[in-house]
């Protein structure tokens, strides 16, 4: 007997590969060797000013994991997938990563490091991207008791991620990762299109458990 699982439609993302769509959640790709999965938010966003809050579950046998996974800002959702954290080299945008593998072998991963291309840049996957990114820092968000919560914002040409890598769940755990000033992201950008990947010889089960987009609002000071 044959047996199948009804594919759930998530409203406003589309998904494929290994990715696998539940009430609550979305599971990228499960903990099983050189799987590679997908979502990708089909609304395209044009403010300048926003912030994007996501939760995402990481886990895995044994200390070591797998590639990792990205959120994505991209002017066009790639037509098929690719080595840089599920999307192709050479993109054209802002890349979020979450790499939890060590390829350089300097005992600071996982890490959380955002790196921006205009399509010149191909992705120094041996050095972790060091030398390219706009901002980074460590965080041990695998396998850890609750989800973690990232919070990206971007604003006034500010862009500011801070992580609560999810020991716990309260919001007074929120620490900064990085905060850039002078960031440019021309509109057109796609908020929320996350390009997991799991791939090479480790494995990691990554899920995204919840998001949200905020428009934030420019203050103005009265005279």
């Amino acid at each position: 007997k044959q047996w199948y699982q009804r594919r759930v439609r998530v409203p406003f993302w589309d998904y494929g590969g290994s990715a696998m769509a539940s009430t609550d959640s979305v599971r990228v790709t499960p903990s099983i060797r050189s799987k590679q999965g997908w979502i990708w938010n089909k609304i395209q966003y044009v403010g300048s000013n926003w912030q994007v809050d996501f939760s995402i579950k990481v886990t895995g046998r044994g200390k070591i994991g797998a590639d990792g996974m990205a959120m994505w800002f991209l002017q066009e959702i790639p037509t098929k997938g690719g080595s840089v954290f599920g999307a192709p080299n050479n993109w054209k945008g802002l890349g979020i990563f979450f790499d939890s593998f060590d390829n350089d072998n300097r005992h600071d991963n996982p890490a959380v490091l955002a790196v921006q291309n205009d399509g010149s840049i191909t992705f120094d996957h041996g050095n972790d991207g060091k030398g390219q990114t706009l901002g980074r820092c460590v965080a041990s968000f695998r396998n850890r008791p609750h989800a973690a919560q990232v919070r990206l914002q971007y604003y006034n040409k500010v862009l500011s991620l801070s992580i609560n890598p999810g020991i716990t769940t309260r919001e007074s755990d929120f620490e900064e990762c990085f905060k850039v000033q002078n960031v440019k992201l021309p509109p057109g950008r796609l908020p929320g299109s996350v390009g997991p990947c799991n791939l090479g010889y480790m494995s990691s089960s990554s899920a995204v458990i919840g998001y949200s987009l905020s428009i934030v609002p420019i203050l103005f000071n009265v005279i």
